[in-house]
């Protein structure tokens, strides 16, 4: 019975995500970046052309488990890395950045970003056995642009999700 009514409950009220965050469905042939993934907040190109940087910011939820932040967007950075592969192949940036925002923190809410060589991202992102983890271990760079940023990767690194990730957490947390 307990069961059945917090179903009724959950169904009903849901997780608490921000309004901003869409669910729908991609298309099937995106036209734009940002049309790559659901969460995809903004897509910044810094200077046109090779040695550019493409920035992806990326909206998390608000987590119930402060761990899950990096777990998730990484799989969404993972998403959008393989969509972007498929879909816009001859974009030449030499770097792709990485943004992870979550909506519920005080201030902008950017927490850290991660940049990575992006001919040798896209030329990995398409095996069956490349994980997030894989992902994050490529990362070259983390900024951490909130102090909250190194709480997240530092309770991200102390969970067993990480063991995969062991490169990204020796790398960052000091």
């Amino acid at each position: 019975m307990a069961s059945i009514v917090l179903g009724y409950a959950f169904a009903c009220w849901g997780p608490d995500e921000p309004a901003s965050i869409s669910e729908a469905p991609l298309p099937s042939t995106p036209l734009t970046i940002e049309e790559l993934h659901p969460r995809i907040a903004s897509v910044v190109e810094e200077a046109a052309g090779n040695g550019a940087v493409l920035e992806v910011t990326l909206v998390q939820t608000s987590p119930m488990y402060p761990a899950s932040v990096v777990s998730e967007f990484s799989r969404d950075a993972l998403a959008v890395a393989q969509r972007m592969r498929q879909f816009f192949p001859h974009i030449d940036n030499q770097t792709l950045r990485f943004v992870a925002e979550v909506a519920q923190e005080p201030g902008d809410g950017l927490l850290f970003s991660i940049d990575l060589d992006r001919a040798r991202l896209m030329s990995k992102v398409g095996a069956a056995d490349f994980s997030f983890q894989d992902l994050l271990n490529q990362a070259q760079a983390v900024r951490f642009l909130d102090p909250e940023g190194r709480r997240y990767v530092a309770s991200f690194c102390a969970d067993p999700i990480a063991n995969s990730a062991t490169q990204f957490c020796l790398r960052e947390v000091h």
